[in-house]
């Protein structure tokens, strides 16, 4: 794969990560694809490259040289129907104003690994034995908890490719820098919220002990995130589309609206 220096980054551009460790392995385990953090390239900021990323400090403009312990970061860059980022018709600057505007209000925002977790759990299609329904169950039940807790401090919870997603999905008002995300993200959402009454699953009878537990922690996974999107919505003044909370690492890494272009080198 062609190496891609500093010197060679556009603002705008998608950094895909590879990280190290339990949560970076399971991200990539459930999402099913090759990465497991996202993040915006700002470009040049007082002569320093930087990044726009969701972090446990919020969302934050970082130099880039955070990312540099990942295992590895592939570069991707917007072409859409031809049209490439710095045109006349596509500028720089509205994704970026989006970035910096979700930067200056970080503190009202959090991220945990448990959040993207939880969301792939819902959204993906996991074949679940035994120990895989009590590892999820948990990771279900933690992530609620992060939620409600973060919702009593007034903060929000959002995931790093939502992050990226919604720095290019609310950039214009008619959405030409929107990037396609599979359909199978939102139904997958859906048909999970569809079951969801007010007063919880409607647990049938043939379900053992596991099964019905694990029903349970969707269902309070479900609520909280539910809560979250209500949080954010007054939060914004504006209503915000359930696809962009579900938006993973392979969703971006799958945009044909985003073409990878080389792995970044930091030397």
């Amino acid at each position: 794969m062609e190496k891609i220096n500093l010197s060679s980054l556009q603002p705008c551009d998608v950094l895909l990560c590879r990280g190290e460790g339990l949560f970076s392995d399971m991200i990539v385990l459930l999402d099913g694809g090759t990465y497991s953090h996202a993040a915006l390239y700002a470009g040049k900021i007082d002569g320093k490259h930087c990044i726009m990323q969701a972090t446990g400090r919020g969302i934050v403009c970082d130099p880039i040289e955070k990312i540099k312990e990942e295992t590895f970061v592939d570069v991707l860059r917007f072409n859409k129907d031809k049209h490439k980022l710095g045109e006349a018709n596509y500028p720089y600057k509205p994704i970026l104003e989006i970035g910096q505007a979700y930067v200056d209000s970080h503190v009202k925002y959090a991220y945990d690994h448990l959040i993207i977790l939880a969301l792939l759990t819902i959204t993906r299609d996991i074949p679940l034995d035994s120990f895989s329904k009590k590892l999820l169950r948990g990771i279900l039940d933690q992530a609620a908890d992060f939620i409600f807790k973060q919702l009593d401090k007034g903060v929000v919870p959002m995931v790093c490719s939502e992050i990226v997603y919604r720095c290019y999905d609310e950039a214009d008002n008619n959405k030409k820098y929107q990037l396609s995300i599979s359909d199978l993200t939102l139904n997958k959402f859906s048909k999970h919220s569809q079951e969801v009454k007010v007063e919880g699953f409607a647990i049938e009878n043939t379900m053992d002990d596991l099964d019905r537990d694990f029903k349970k922690s969707e269902e309070r996974f479900l609520e909280a995130y539910y809560k979250k999107k209500e949080k954010e919505n007054k939060l914004k003044g504006t209503f915000t589309d359930m696809v962009d909370s579900c938006v993973s690492p392979k969703d971006l890494e799958d945009s044909k609206e985003l073409t990878k272009i080389g792995r970044l080198s930091f030397n």
